[in-house]
């Protein structure tokens, strides 16, 4: 492969000295044989093989294999030479990986555009057919991904840097680690299908005032604690040296059908999983509540997401709102507590009431709605937005903002009653086609004009 030898971007110097004495000191625990595979170099493998038979299954600082550096680089004739001289073809790396998961990472099978994938489509008649990898393009504009796809360059730097990807253990306890890894494990025996169709109505079946576009929905029903979905993409952002996580999975051209899933009001979190089959995290989309068959699966997005700066729609209003009105405040409020105080060792239940919480933290303008139609009394929302944001001092101003929303909702409210049926007009119309910082500018300019005309009228 051209240019692969310089993947790994070793010094000149160090090769150089390498090629001229095997028993130079190397970096990153790697044995000569390492090296030489790390280089791309046959004729070097098969010298050392010749004098060094004893490394062909040495460990570097990964515990990768030499084979495992061979598969990286993607030389198969190097991973045929290794095998034949006795390398463990089923060693693990520290992420859980064989040199055969390395290889299915960096270089993803193709498949036939006529190949059937495990998805449904339903039309806008609600007639379903299983898609295949042409007609997922089609609907899409993405390739589906059976497993993630890692740019080579970006897994050599997590090799370097020991677990640039993610993180070594994730933040959970032992218990829910364990306890999903085993889950994950039987998911991939038996991975259900699931169905994608354009979003046109919320969960009372109204129509919303614009489509989203495709939304992911049950096709059988989930209990909680079952694994929806793994997260599949393009794993690798264009600068290498500038990773965060939120960069991780950037390349959505290539995708399975879990990044299609909306933000709303969450019936599932996502999880992540470390150290299973060559990646040091894989994402996991998990039931947090029963979901039927029929419904929409929705998670709560990151607060800094475009989705949430945007127009935002609620597609399961009914759900947050049961969840506001019905939930046990007590509970909620220990369950913040032990969640901000450990979060490795929160339950998943804790983990569960917290995402719904969270939701409505990031999603400011549902709680305007729940308001402003009288479903949830602004007294609860306080509270809850006192007790999820009070111990976390760096967020004072999105509390402040939060409850500032909340009580002009509440003064909305009760002036729909005795103003004209224009200003309930006009504010459902803003609900609908602005973000939520242009619904609350307004806000702030309309409503105390509004206030000095009802106080001058009671003089």
């Amino acid at each position: 492969m051209s240019g692969v030898n310089e993947l790994y971007q070793f010094p000149k110097e160090l090769v150089s000295s390498f090629l001229s004495n095997f028993d130079l000191k190397l970096p990153y625990g790697l044995t000569p044989l390492h090296f030489a595979a790390c280089l791309n170099r046959m004729d070097l493998v098969t010298k050392l093989l010749a004098l060094r038979p004893g490394d062909v299954n040495a460990r570097d600082h990964r515990q990768w294999t030499p084979l495992h550096h061979a598969a990286l680089v993607g030389n198969r004739e190097m991973v045929k030479l290794f095998l034949m001289n006795k390398a463990d073809g089923q060693a693990l790396n520290d992420a859980g990986g064989t040199f055969a998961d390395i290889l299915r990472l960096v270089e993803p099978p193709q498949h036939p555009d006529d190949e059937l994938i495990n998805l449904s489509y339903a039309n806008t008649e609600d007639k379903v057919s299983q898609l295949t990898m042409k007609r997922f393009k089609e609907l899409t504009g993405a390739s589906f991904l059976h497993e993630n796809h890692v740019d080579r360059a970006f897994m050599v730097e997590d090799w370097k840097a020991n677990k640039l990807m993610g993180i070594q253990k994730t933040p959970y306890s032992e218990t829910i680690r364990g306890s999903f890894k085993k889950k994950y494990t039987e998911f991939q025996i038996n991975p259900p299908q699931h169905i994608i169709r354009t979003v046109t109505h919320d969960d009372n079946k109204k129509p919303l005032p614009f489509s989203p576009g495709l939304g992911v929905f049950a096709q059988t029903d989930f209990k909680v604690g079952d694994v929806i979905g793994e997260y599949k993409a393009h794993v690798g952002p264009e600068d290498v040296t500038d990773y965060t996580l939120d960069k991780y999975w950037q390349g959505l051209n290539e995708r399975n059908e879990i990044p299609i899933v909306n933000d709303g009001s969450p019936n599932a979190m996502m999880v992540v999983i470390d150290n299973v089959r060559g990646l040091s995290a894989r994402c996991l989309l998990v039931a947090i509540a029963p979901i039927k068959a029929g419904t929409q699966f929705c998670y709560n997005y990151a607060s800094n997401h475009q989705i949430k700066k945007g127009i935002y729609l609620e597609f399961r209003g009914n759900d947050i709102r049961e969840f506001v009105n019905t939930c046990d405040m007590a509970m909620v409020l220990g369950c913040i507590q032990r969640v901000y105080q450990n979060f490795s060792e929160a339950s998943f239940e804790d983990q569960c009431i917290f995402q719904k919480i969270y939701y409505l933290i990031e999603t400011p303008k549902i709680m305007f709605q729940m308001v402003w139609d009288g479903s949830v009394p602004s007294a609860r929302l306080n509270e809850l937005v006192n007790a999820f944001l009070t111990p976390a001092p760096r967020y004072v101003d999105v509390q402040k903002t939060q409850l500032e929303l909340i009580f002009l909702a509440e003064v909305c409210f009760r002036l729909k009653r005795i103003l004209e049926d224009d200003f309930s007009t006009e504010i459902e119309r803003r609900l609908s086609s602005e973000t939520t910082v242009q619904l609350l500018e307004f806000l702030r300019d309309k409503i105390p004009p509004i206030m000095e005309q009802i106080k001058a009228l009671q003089v």
